[in-house]
């Protein structure tokens, strides 16, 4: 990605190490879902059987987000 020649992370004093940082790490069990309150399916090898009950939808309204675009930065010379 040549994020070291970037002129917009020159700008912003950005440096990113490229050189991958190593973590430790788990495997947690996959959640179960419910499709209907009292009805809870669990989740075998990433997949699970969906038709036989609809999945009882809880939405939530969305009223502030952005969005962050770094790449391709020209901003002028002025």
């Amino acid at each position: 990605m040549k994020l070291r020649e970037d002129p917009c992370m020159k700008e912003f004093g950005i440096r990113v190490n490229e050189t991958m940082e190593p973590v430790e790490g788990r495997v947690l069990e996959p959640p179960s879902l419910e499709y209907k309150p009292g009805r809870e399916i669990r989740v075998r090898d990433g997949q699970w059987r969906a038709d036989k009950e609809p999945f009882q939808v809880a939405g939530h309204s969305i009223n502030n987000w952005a969005i962050v675009d770094l790449g391709g930065c020209d901003r002028g010379s002025g």
